[in-house]
């Protein structure tokens, strides 16, 4: 062979070699090729109109398992330059609260996106106790997870009525009157459980009003009964103009009973001490002689901030003598002496 020859053939078959390895650059770039990335690994695949993803996936003996996760529609038609992301499951082992191993097959990459798809799937919370929440999932390794729960139970109990009194001149002494009825209200009671595994952790409880109660509200008669209209007390033999019924207590002039006008002294300037009877003035003017059932004689010489209505203090020399007089809020007779 000649020297002009052979540097003929030399040529054409650098030329030959040059153009089958652009054309493979351009099948490894993407150009008139199919770019297919499995569990993270690339690689270029060429292929023919009218393919599905299906069919080229078949023709290139690439399985699709049933939980594979695949970026294409598999009835998808194949085009150039198309890329194909395909992501077969992980299985690993779970063991949940101590109990029996299983297997879980998961496209989670990590561990807190596989705690995340088992939280979506249960309902149930999951702490792992042997991985970070963001450490890789592994094939094949065991998982111990533990299940974070609340149990919240409720029930309707009833919510008691307050009672109120008020005054009530329209009615006489030892009388009452209901003007607004009671009404029970409702509540509902919800505890809530926590649980970590099997363990009671703790349990908190709330109250929801549901229905509000409605108080009831008593009238008390204040208004004094005349009982009779004049007269004479026999065992006495003293007149009276008219008998009426009051609420009596008893008081001395210490602190205790008077506060800060313990000066020994009435609202009429005489000397506190027993015969004086503190009034409403509204219902006996001061200076009237009085006789009252239980105590005696005495004149209506004080008035008091509580005494107000049909009411009547009486006055005793001590305390002590005040406080076993017997006289706590009780209904006595009394006379107005003439």
């Amino acid at each position: 062979m000649n020297k002009k020859l052979a540097s003929t053939i030399k040529l054409a078959a650098v030329a030959c070699l040059t153009l089958s390895m652009n054309t493979f650059a351009e099948a490894e770039q993407g150009t008139n090729s199919i770019r297919v990335i499995l569990d993270g690994k690339t690689n270029y695949y060429q292929t023919t109109d009218g393919t599905t993803v299906r069919e080229f996936l078949a023709d290139n003996n690439i399985s699709v398992k049933k939980d594979t996760k695949v970026s294409k529609d598999l009835n998808q038609s194949i085009n150039d330059n198309m890329l194909i992301e395909i992501t077969n499951p992980t299985n690993v082992l779970v063991k949940i609260d101590n109990g029996t191993r299983k297997t879980v097959s998961t496209n989670a990459k990590t561990v807190g996106a596989f705690i995340d798809e088992l939280e979506q799937n249960s309902g149930i919370t999951y702490k792992v106790e042997n991985a970070n929440e963001k450490d890789e999932l592994k094939n094949g390794k065991t998982y111990m997870l533990t299940t974070t729960k609340s149990i919240v139970s409720s029930k309707l109990e009833d919510l008691p009525y307050d009672t109120t009194k008020m005054e009530s001149p329209d009615l006489y002494i030892g009388e009452t009157k209901v003007k607004q009825v009671g009404v029970i209200g409702v509540k509902k009671v919800v505890t809530t459980t926590t649980y970590i595994g099997n363990v009671q952790q703790g349990t908190k409880t709330r109250e929801e009003i549901v229905i509000e109660p409605v108080p009831e509200i008593i009238a008390v008669g204040t208004k004094a009964k005349e009982e009779a209209q004049g007269g004479i007390i026999p065992e006495l033999n003293a007149s009276y103009s008219r008998v009426i019924t009051l609420d009596a207590t008893a008081y001395c002039p210490c602190s205790q009973c008077c506060g800060s006008w313990a000066n020994g002294y009435t609202a009429s300037g005489i000397k506190a001490g027993y015969g004086v009877a503190a009034v409403d003035t509204r219902v006996i003017p001061l200076g009237t002689k009085l006789y009252v059932e239980g105590y005696g004689y005495c004149i209506a010489a004080d008035t008091g901030g509580a005494i107000k209505g049909s009411r009547i203090d009486l006055c005793y020399n001590t305390h002590s003598q005040a406080l076993a007089s017997g006289f706590g809020h009780k209904n006595v007779k009394v006379y107005i002496l003439n």
